[in-house]
């Protein structure tokens, strides 16, 4: 399996006071993730146009779609099918999602360069609801995001002699594709606890001892302003 990118929105990004982590790992999606060459990069790396997905575009808005089967996760999220989404303004092009070899790894990719407009989202669909969440929009990575994609199979290559995706984005016009399965993090604010039955009472009679004061305010006769 090759590793294809890591996108993490982790460095320098403030967490919420009160917020829960979740990890999630996708199936092997139905569409195939695209790597098209894009030629050398400083410092001597290749770089690639990244088509995250089928593409559908409705003449205005161009959206890749990759989605399969969750594979497991955090409870409550392990089970289900799942959708990540990268959308921009436009027709497909070459120039809205790029990528490059790592320098420091040249066997993983990273992101570039991402036009101001692209946004990515990962749906979840669990027995117990739906769940989507922002993992990239607005020019900045969601705080505590972060994903990975890996081709879950052999890719397919065009134009290169050895089919990795270095030789691949040195090389311009060559192409790697294949099914990958997804590696996705993402932050959600805790939920509130769910109250024991003996918490409900306790809160109820509260709220008739609230009601009770306030009507003996209102008895008393009402305030005017100063």
């Amino acid at each position: 399996m090759t590793a294809l990118a890591c996108a993490v929105g982790l460095a320098g990004a403030a967490l919420p006071a009160s917020a829960a982590v979740v990890t999630v790992s996708l199936g092997t999606s139905a569409q195939d993730f695209t790597l098209t060459g894009l030629g050398s990069v400083p410092p001597g790396v290749g770089s690639f146009s990244m088509d995250q997905g089928s593409v559908v575009f409705d003449g205005t808005t161009s959206v890749f779609t990759l989605s399969g089967a969750i594979i497991s996760g955090t409870p409550g999220y392990g089970t289900g099918t799942y959708s990540f989404v990268t959308s921009y303004l436009g027709a497909p092009d070459l120039n809205s999602v790029i990528g490059r070899s790592n320098p420091a790894d040249i066997s993983r990719l990273q992101y570039r360069s991402l036009a101001p407009d692209v946004t990515m989202a990962i749906t979840l669909f669990t027995p117990s609801g739906t769940v989507s969440h922002n993992l990239y929009s607005g020019g900045a990575f969601s705080p505590g995001a972060g994903w990975s994609f890996v081709f879950s199979g052999p890719p397919v290559c065009t134009g290169v002699a050895t089919c990795l995706h270095n030789p691949v984005g040195l090389t311009p016009g060559a192409t790697m594709t294949g099914p990958v399965t997804i590696g996705v993090q993402f932050v959600i604010p805790d939920a509130p606890a769910v109250p024991e039955p003996a918490s409900w009472a306790l809160m109820i009679g509260g709220l008739a001892l609230v009601g009770g004061l306030l009507r003996a305010r209102t008895s008393q006769g009402r305030l005017s302003p100063a």
